[in-house]
């Protein structure tokens, strides 16, 4: 992944809600490379984070919450939405707001594929009402091993 060319395709996608509506968003405040560092965070971890796509039986789901990834075995709980609630903090790792599915342990590997998927962060890095920033993230996709 070049970064110049991640930093484009971020800053090209990101969107402000308010009031209700998706407005397009001029990144005047550097907040594609607040994304962009934040999105590399989460590429240096070795094992799956939350935030995370999985390939379970055939079917692509999103991580919501990991409680434990050591030796390969992931201790985990999928998400009931893939696309939405999904807030990128400074770590690298993504905090989800919903409903989770049963926790579930299984082996996984990094499948060497990436997807994007809704992401969003507050803009300027300032907490508050309408101040979200939403894009595309980049996440990997792990691979049962069965």
């Amino acid at each position: 992944m070049n970064p110049q060319e991640e930093l484009l395709r971020i800053r090209e996608g990101l969107l402000h809600f308010n009031r209700g509506k998706y407005l397009n968003y001029d990144d005047t405040k550097n907040d594609g490379e607040m994304i962009l560092q934040r999105q590399q965070n989460n590429f240096s971890f070795n094992r799956p984070v939350q935030g995370d796509l999985i390939v379970v039986d055939g079917e692509v789901k999103r991580l919501g919450h990991v409680y434990q990834s050591e030796n390969g075995i992931c201790d985990f709980q999928i998400a009931d939405n893939k696309n939405s609630g999904y807030y990128l903090n400074e770590s690298g790792r993504y905090s989800y707001s919903g409903s989770l599915r049963t926790s579930q342990q299984m082996r996984l590997r990094d499948s060497g594929k990436t997807e994007l998927v809704n992401a969003w962060v507050f803009q300027d890095n300032f907490a508050g009402a309408g101040c979200g920033v939403h894009f595309k993230a980049r996440v990997r996709i792990w691979e049962q091993v069965k």
